[in-house]
């Protein structure tokens, strides 16, 4: 998404070549592998009930991924069930029904319009895919299989995938400098947390060529998302890069920051700083005629020398009124567009990001941990282990007045969706820069 050229003009030419065969229609569709499945993998779509760009969509969502075999053969996923050579394909590695109360949307594999319309049938061969890909996910990642990104007309181009992850927020984040002073000039690049990676960016996903790794992530959406934050707010075309950002302006910049960090990638900010020590600095409360206060913290820089600031500093207000208002205020949107589409977690996704208790328990954590190196009863782990060590009091407040005794055996991750929980490890990781 950084230059014009297509994923094609990057894959690089491979030596074997397969021919796409294709199942006609009816063929094997009363076989029992397919029982259980939307219409599309028994081939027969349903065109005279339902648009006809549905049905196109429907046919390549459900054939988005190609199975190779020695002879040269080329099966998509939409037919592989109504092949014989099913029989020498793994199981978990061919479509399967969807198992709904644990469904999660891992690969952005729709358009991400929300006024767009998606039929039924479409949604059930999401689910399908979703978990297809990830059992095969897992299966790369443990080096059990080869997976290739291919060009679909070209079959003689192919790169060999080594790795897949689908938390793009521990793959990467926005790092933000600021220049100048009248004038505040601030460049934001997105770049790989390791170093060594150089991530090109497609519409779904984004792959280091160097190394195999890929990272599912709604790359497309992101760009959308920055086009109108900069012709809405900025009154300004977004600069090519789409890895690559400036604005200039302290109003702009404000924006701009808050912008980045009501999205899903972490924000850290590069530039030195001096640790100026306890010793240097005093905090003053002026007391007020309605009893309430303001604060003022004085830094001694020399003997002649010395800076105030009145007021409580930005990340403070923002942990207060997080703490009074909830996690929407954080995240500077409803809480509901975190939580799991599954009915099941659905409830309990909600009930967890609304539930005040719970989130000034992980804030009293997150900040013992961040001054103290330990948890208030004294346990010392890692940060990104803070909030799975909670795991039990958190959920011992959650299901507190329950009525459902099943509940309460229930263990948080079996309550809770992935991305819920992964989103609540991450606050008490990082704290409130990962929201607005």
């Amino acid at each position: 998404m950084d230059d014009d050229r297509a994923l094609e003009e990057y894959l690089p030419d491979w030596n074997k070549v397969y021919e796409l065969t294709r199942v006609p229609e009816g063929d094997d569709a009363s076989t029992g592998a397919v029982w259980g499945l939307p219409q599309a993998f028994r081939g027969s779509l349903q065109k005279e009930t339902v648009y006809w760009a549905d049905v196109r969509h429907q046919d390549q969502l459900a054939g988005l991924l190609r199975y190779n075999f020695s002879d040269g053969v080329q099966i998509s996923s939409r037919d592989i069930l109504r092949h014989a050579y099913r029989s020498v394909v793994p199981r978990d590695l061919l479509p399967g029904p969807a198992r709904k109360e644990t469904f999660e949307v891992y690969w952005p594999l729709l358009p991400s319009d929300p006024h767009r319309f998606f039929s039924r049938d479409l949604l059930d061969i999401e689910s399908v895919m979703q978990e297809l890909l990830s059992r095969i996910t897992r299966r790369v990642n443990k080096g059990d299989l080869k997976f290739y990104l291919q060009d679909q007309k070209d079959l003689g181009k192919a790169f060999q995938v080594s790795n897949i992850s689908v938390e793009a927020e521990y793959a990467f984040e926005w790092k933000v400098e600021f220049s100048g002073s009248e004038e505040v000039k601030t460049s934001a690049l997105l770049t790989a947390q390791k170093d060594r990676q150089k991530y090109i960016f497609f519409d779904n996903f984004a792959v280091d060529f160097s190394s195999g790794a890929v990272v599912a992530f709604a790359w497309k959406k992101e760009s959308e998302a920055l086009d109108q934050f900069y012709s809405r707010q900025l009154k300004a075309d977004r600069p090519r890069a789409f890895s690559h950002l400036h604005v200039e302006g302290k109003g702009e910049t404000a924006a701009f920051m808050k912008f980045l960090r009501g999205r899903s990638l972490p924000v850290r900010v590069q530039g030195g700083s001096h640790d100026m020590g306890a010793i240097a600095s005093v905090l003053n409360l002026h007391h007020q005629d309605d009893a309430g206060f303001v604060p003022e913290k004085v830094f001694t820089l020399n003997d002649k020398e010395s800076v105030s600031k009145r007021g409580f500093s930005t990340p403070v207000v923002l942990i207060m009124r997080t703490l009074q208002e909830g996690l929407g205020f954080l995240l500077q949107t409803e809480v509901k567009t975190l939580a799991s589409s599954s009915f099941k977690k659905r409830e309990w996704d909600l009930k967890i990001l609304k539930h005040l208790g719970v989130l000034q328990y992980l804030t009293l954590e997150a900040l013992t941990y961040h001054f103290e190196g330990q948890l208030t009863d004294g346990t010392t782990c890692d940060p990104a282990n803070i909030f799975p060590a909670l795991h039990t009091r958190v959920h011992s407040l959650l299901v507190t007045g329950d009525g459902t005794s099943l509940t309460k055996t229930q263990p948080l991750d079996e309550l809770c969706s992935k991305g819920v929980l992964r989103y609540l490890c991450r606050l008490c990781r990082q704290g409130p820069e990962i929201g607005g």
